[in-house]
């Protein structure tokens, strides 16, 4: 292991656990302005929630759950989101 790998590796063990803490009882502030973006998006296409889930595939209590903050969302949804609504992911995250 070269000098900068054991340094790299030193200050990761110098980590806290509570570095690493989620608090899952609270949103993030990114879930929810996604969450705001998504329902910006769905509401600008005319869908409803339910359409939207048997449209993309999703499941609608998950889409509820990303507009309310409450879930992440992961890559191959937001790839899957992104082809749904015809823009980019870049387009989706813009202004996040």
């Amino acid at each position: 292991m070269s000098a900068g790998q054991e340094d790299s590796v030193s200050a990761l063990a110098d980590l806290s656990p509570l570095d690493y803490r989620h608090h899952d009882d609270m949103p993030k502030q990114i879930n929810v302005d996604f969450g705001n973006r998504l329902r910006q998006l769905r509401r600008k296409q005319g869908w409803t929630q339910r359409y939207m889930s048997m449209h993309v595939g999703l499941d609608l209590s998950y889409i509820s759950d990303m507009e309310n903050g409450k879930k992440a969302i992961c890559l191959p949804t937001l790839q899957d989101l992104s082809l749904a609504f015809g823009i980019s992911i870049s387009q989706i995250l813009s202004g996040l």
